[in-house]
């Protein structure tokens, strides 16, 4: 299998509305970048194109790769799949709204060059975004829950942006229990007590309306179960890692 430089995982739930532009978007940030890259599409049980469009993307550029689940999976899980597809020396993914603009995925690797393991990029709300404030508040006190629980110098661990050494990452995909947005912080958390460096850069989050395109969560309900996530990965940590 020959290695390239990078690896995009881009997990898809219903973004027929999205997906042909942004993937273009991330494709001239990284062709700009000079890297040998590919774009990793998993897309996760849609009901409305997105796999047709996906596989016409895929067979249009030999840089694209399709994987089309006919079962929901999740979110966490089709980045995890995505992963161990993979074939770049650094591996990641990025959320398809680009609420956290591409050209984050060249910075998180260009660090990964430099010695990190993992990189992730911490959230910074553009002032102007007023109507962001709830959201705002809940990622708040989210991230303070967090540290006071685990007490590791990580700030923001759901931003849907992440990008690690792929031999020191995929080892560690069988330990992360959760198949879906909780992924993103149990796979930073159990990365850290696994020894890996991980570095987090900032980063301007947008507020990127698109039409014909719905959320995927309640932002209120999905704090609250994350709340109980934590606790119950908080006890798991505490039994496997609690001589360190």
């Amino acid at each position: 299998m020959s290695k390239i430089d990078l690896s995009v995982v881009l997990p898809c739930y219903n973004e027929a509305a999205i997906l042909e532009k942004n993937v273009n978007i991330i494709m001239k940030v990284l062709d700009k970048a000079r890297l040998s890259y590919e774009i990793i599409i998993t897309e996760d049980g849609s009901k409305d194109g997105t796999d047709i469009i996906a596989k016409r993307l895929s067979k249009e550029n030999d840089k694209i790769q399709f994987f089309h689940f006919h079962k929901r999976l999740g979110r966490g899980r089709a980045v995890a799949n995505g992963f161990k597809k993979a074939r770049g020396e650094v591996v990641g993914f990025i959320d398809l709204d680009l609420q956290t603009p591409p050209e984050y995925i060249v910075k998180c690797y260009n660090e990964i060059k430099k010695g990190a393991d993992g990189v992730e990029p911490i959230r910074y709300y553009r002032e102007e975004y007023h109507f962001f404030f709830i959201r705002l508040v809940l990622s708040i006190a989210y991230r303070s829950l967090f540290k006071r629980m685990f007490k590791i110098k990580l700030e923001d661990t759901l931003a849907g942006c992440k990008f690690f050494k792929r031999d020191k990452i995929l080892p560690i995909l069988s330990k992360v229990k959760d198949n879906h947005w909780f992924w993103d912080t149990e796979i930073m958390v159990i990365a850290y007590y696994e020894g890996l460096e991980l570095k987090e850069i900032p980063s301007v989050f947008l507020n990127i309306e698109y039409k014909n395109r719905k959320s995927k969560a309640s932002v209120i309900t999905s704090t609250f179960d994350l709340f109980f996530d934590l606790l119950e990965l908080r006890k798991r940590v505490k039994r496997i890692y609690r001589k360190r």
